[in-house]
């Protein structure tokens, strides 16, 4: 092979470094404040992963379960393609959130939010499915949920402390 024909050698693009999952008191010269919102938060997240399992559980009795016509026919084939897809879909996802809540795992959050979020978008727009608890439950619990997580995340991020140099400055949120 000659240069002119020889393969042009590749730059290599460095490589992304994994995240480390959330680790609670880690750091020694962590704050107790920052100590004590990662305990809040780490409780928060394996509370809501129970509740998810539960969740899950009720989804899948769903697709598993007994119909209207005894221990023979199958509660799931008697439901609408629509609500086939939202219990499936659901049990599914529920299952996943709750492992990643319990890992506290930085992904478990982001599926928990997204299926929160979606189990709000169904129980407001297609209450006729009644997926989950219930339209009305769903739509509350979820909206809690969501509303705490986001409101103590705010609560903290504005009574945090940091230290620039040697004076303390303090972010608040004024209305």
């Amino acid at each position: 092979m000659n240069a002119a024909t020889s393969p042009k050698t590749r730059t290599r693009l460095p490589e992304a470094l994994p995240v480390p999952a959330i680790v609670v008191g880690a750091r020694p010269d962590a704050d107790e404040e920052g100590r004590r919102w990662g305990r809040a938060l780490v409780w928060f997240m394996r509370l809501t992963a129970l509740a998810w399992i539960g969740l899950g559980l009720h989804y899948w009795g769903q697709i598993l379960g007994p119909g209207e016509g005894g221990p023979t026919s199958s509660g799931f084939l008697e439901m609408t393609l629509a609500r086939q897809t939202g219990v499936v879909f659901f049990a599914t996802l529920d299952f996943i959130a709750a492992i990643g809540l319990w890992l506290i795992a930085p992904w478990g959050g982001v599926v928990w939010l997204f299926t929160a979020l979606s189990e709000i978008v169904a129980a407001a727009v297609l209450p006729q499915l009644k997926l989950g608890l219930g339209p009305t439950v769903s739509l509350g619990l979820n909206t809690a949920l969501v509303a705490v997580f986001f409101c103590s995340t705010l609560w903290r991020r504005a009574s945090r402390t940091t230290i620039e140099g040697s004076e303390k400055s303090t972010f608040r949120i004024h209305p």
